[in-house]
């Protein structure tokens, strides 16, 4: 997924859940980081399947005030998790341009 924002800072609005999977994201071209949606404060196999978070994660804060292309895949899951579903409900910014 590609998406082109006007921010200064960005991140996704996500549910967390035991089968959550990662991202990859990099912004205008930039290094690839990997994000991992698995809720970490959650022990394997503690937690229900059909429980989730809704959380934002922040990625990049202080960016020039400038359109910025956020590029995200999905990359295999984490031990922890019991799959490989991410659930993107929207983005966070801020400071947009009016």
């Amino acid at each position: 997924m590609t998406v082109t924002m006007n921010t200064t800072t960005v991140g996704p609005y996500a549910i967390s859940s035991t089968d959550a999977g990662q991202i990859a994201w990099s912004i205008d071209g930039g290094e690839e980081h990997t994000l991992d949606l698995y809720p970490g404060w959650v022990a394997k196999g503690t937690v229900a399947k059909d429980n989730y978070f809704v959380r934002n994660f922040l990625l990049a804060t202080g960016l020039p005030r400038a359109d910025h292309v956020l590029k995200l895949r999905v990359v295999p899951h984490s031990e922890r998790s019991d799959g490989n579903v991410v659930r993107l409900g929207g983005f966070c910014v801020t400071n947009p341009k009016p």
